[in-house]
């Protein structure tokens, strides 16, 4: 290849060498220590990007700083960052200005941080999230949360303490659900409810599909259904999904 290959584009490739071995072997390492000892419940894609995202940004500046050598030579300190910007958005990447610390999720973590300061809560309280979760909520909150995904049904149904699982799931409350709500919805169909029965119904039918959605994922194999929809439920579902609609094209000012 000697003869086809011009001395400008041989020797950033040629000097950049052992360099770019070093980066190469470190992400095929990381790739296949991944795949060869990560538990499955890490298996997942955000964090294999990890094993390899570090030595392969490295890999991509590198060969940004040989491409801006060869074609501006004096320049290429400038052109190089201006090269692997171009690398970043033709692979399909984008810039996000709107991810604050005072905004989207973070709100929705302060509120939840601060109902848990609220609890009355005891030593011997369990505090379990899903995977991922249990990190952030154990570092934000100093709270000793558990990954949830390991524990056994049995062992929460004999544990005799307080059990608190958190979801950080976000959800649009709409205010329709409330326990007067259902009260009413029963009254039209003839049914009386007392108020924990009208509580209860409502924080079932709340997060109905939630628990619908979590049944599907955990146990494809056999499925289990969930408690049915009340008589009265219809008429009200109806009535919800028409006033949710109608919710979700509200403009958000006018709210």
């Amino acid at each position: 290849m000697k003869p086809r290959v011009s001395r400008r584009l041989a020797t950033p490739a040629k000097q950049l060498g052992p360099v770019l071995l070093f980066l190469g072997v470190w992400a095929a390492c990381g790739y296949a220590t991944f795949f060869a000892f990560a538990p499955t419940v890490s298996f997942d894609r955000s964090r294999l990007n990890l094993s390899y995202w570090g030595p392969l940004f490295l890999l991509a500046s590198v060969a940004s700083a040989a491409i801006a050598r060869v074609l501006v030579p004096r320049h290429s300190v400038v052109l190089a960052p201006m090269v692997l910007l171009v690398i970043f958005f033709v692979t399909g990447h984008k810039l996000n200005w709107h991810e604050t610390f005072s905004g989207g999720s973070w709100k929705e973590d302060a509120i939840l941080l601060d109902q848990l300061g609220a609890m009355p809560l005891e030593r011997t309280t369990k505090f379990y999230a899903a995977p991922n979760d249990h990190l952030i909520l154990s570092f934000y909150s100093g709270l000793p949360v558990q990954d949830i995904t390991p524990v056994r049904k049995p062992y929460l149904d004999s544990y005799r303490g307080d059990i608190v699982y958190i979801d950080r799931t976000v959800s649009v409350d709409t205010g329709l659900l409330t326990a007067e709500s259902v009260r009413a919805a029963a009254l039209r169909d003839g049914l009386r409810l007392s108020p924990e029965a009208a509580e209860t119904w409502s924080i079932l039918l709340r997060t109905r599909d939630y628990r619908e959605a979590m049944l599907k994922s955990l146990s494809r194999g056999s499925p289990h259904e969930i408690e049915p929809v009340p008589p009265f439920g219809g008429s009200f579902w109806m009535h919800i999904t028409a006033s949710f609609h109608q919710y979700l094209q509200t403009p958000p000012w006018s709210l």
